[in-house]
C-alpha cells in the first residue's frame, strides 16, 4: 500500500477544488444564457399569441372505420385450420406424444417449415389446448405427454 504525505493529499484536494470551480463557472454561464434566451422566447411567444387572436379548439372527430381485408399474400394467410388442427391430426395418428414427437411428425408432413419454427409455433398452442381441456397431458419426466381428450 502506498503511503501519502499530508502535503500530497492537500495538494490533490486543492487541484480538485480548482477544477470543480472552473466547471461550476462554465455551468453558470450556460444556465444564464439559457435563462436569458428562455425569457426572450417566452416574451416573443406571448406577443405572437396576442397578435394571432384566440385559439379555436378543434372538436374531436372519430376516424372512419376501415374494413380489414383478408391477407393478400398466401404466405401470410392462416393455414387451413391452423396449428390446432395440425396438432389434433398429428395426435390422432401417433396416439400420444411429447412436443418433440409432434414436431417431428409435423416436420415430415410440411417439409417447407423448419422444425425450429414448428417448435416455436406449437409450444404456445399446446399449452393453450391443454388449458382449454382439448388435450390431455401427463407429465413424464421434464416434459408433458399429450393425447387427445
Amino acid at each position: 500500500m502506498v503511503k501519502l504525505t499530508d502535503q500530497e493529499v492537500i495538494r490533490h484536494y486543492e487541484l480538485r477544488k480548482q477544477t470543480l470551480t472552473e466547471e461550476l463557472s462554465k455551468v453558470e454561464a450556460v444556465l444564464s444564457a439559457l435563462t436569458a434566451r428562455g425569457t426572450a422566447a417566452k416574451a416573443n411567444a406571448k406577443a405572437s399569441k396576442a397578435k394571432a387572436g384566440p385559439v379555436k379548439k378543434r372538436k374531436y372527430t372519430r376516424r372512419a372505420q376501415v374494413a380489414q381485408s383478408a391477407p393478400s399474400s398466401p404466405a401470410k394467410a392462416k393455414p387451413e385450420g391452423g396449428w390446432d388442427s395440425k396438432i389434433n391430426a398429428a395426435l390422432s395418428q401417433i396416439g400420444s406424444g411429447n412436443k418433440e414427437e409432434i414436431v417431428q411428425f409435423l416436420a415430415g408432413k410440411e417439409p417447407g417449415l423448419a422444425p425450429e419454427k414448428i417448435r416455436k409455433a406449437i409450444t404456445l398452442r399446446l399449452a393453450v389446448l391443454l388449458k382449454k381441456n382439448k388435450l390431455s397431458g401427463e407429465q413424464a419426466g421434464d416434459q408433458y405427454r399429450y393425447s387427445l381428450a
